[in-house]
């Protein structure tokens, strides 16, 4: 990768677009003076490669079902409803957060999904996506229905392939819906004011066990990955859940 010293400015070492003048690269990589002493230049994720997007937040919101009513009758007054209250108005406070940064995309994790046993991740490549927080035989009523970005899902899917990750896309039921639940439904349902600013979702669901059940939904307000390439001035932002 390139190097400098004396506080010049480096260029990233993935895509070496950079000027001295400049802050980002193409890749959406931040660049900074670099020490006195030799240091080598920053490097962006595959991901970042594909959507040139600076991180502005995170947040660690969890999926039980239990969460999204405290109130409800089985939890009155006990412990687990209090514990369950507490998450609730926590998950309510980052729904709000999330919307406050105007992100163009949201990145979700969740240890719940489709599994392959031909790759280490599957992508979705369905223009839509809907499914509810359905456990144990209760939360069903709570439902979410999003519409996805197939385009910017294959570009991603490109990025990991080409960066030697075991990805590959995966298409449910010839179109349609692809299918969600609590693992994603849950979080999602906090997310709604976010959604509502007209976003749309991508889904790369969970990956096998052997690579750490990453699943990852990414929802954008912008045109597909092949528009956010030109936007070299504006990278999309993103917020990490």
């Amino acid at each position: 990768g390139a190097q400098a010293e004396g506080g010049e400015s480096v260029a990233c070492r993935a895509c070496r677009a950079i000027r001295a003048d400049e802050r980002f690269g193409r890749c959406g990589a931040e660049v900074r003076p670099a020490p006195s002493h030799l240091q080598p230049a920053p490097t962006c994720s595959p991901l970042a490669r594909v959507f040139y997007m600076p991180l502005v937040g995170a947040a660690i919101m969890p999926h039980g079902a239990l969460i999204l009513d405290p109130e409800r009758s089985e939890m009155a007054g006990t412990p687990l409803g209090g514990a369950a209250r507490r998450l609730h108005e926590a998950c309510f406070a980052a729904g709000c957060a999330v919307r406050a940064a105007h992100p163009h995309l949201i990145i979700l994790y969740t240890p719940h999904g489709l599994h392959s046993d031909s790759a280490d991740m599957c992508i979705y490549q369905n223009s839509s996506a809907s499914g509810s927080c359905d456990w144990m035989g209760a939360w069903g009523e709570y439902r979410v229905s999003v519409q996805c970005d197939a385009a910017a899902a294959r570009s991603l899917l490109t990025a990991l392939q080409a960066g030697g990750h075991s990805a590959a896309g995966l298409t449910a039921f010839s179109g349609y819906d692809a299918p969600l639940r609590w693992g994603e439904c849950v979080p999602l349902s906090f997310l709604g004011p976010a959604l509502s600013d007209g976003a749309k979702v991508h889904i790369p669901p969970a990956a096998t066990p052997t690579y750490m059940h990453m699943h990852v939904i990414t929802t954008t307000t912008l045109p597909p990955a092949s528009t956010h390439r030109r936007q070299v001035r504006s990278p999309p932002q993103v917020v990490v859940l």
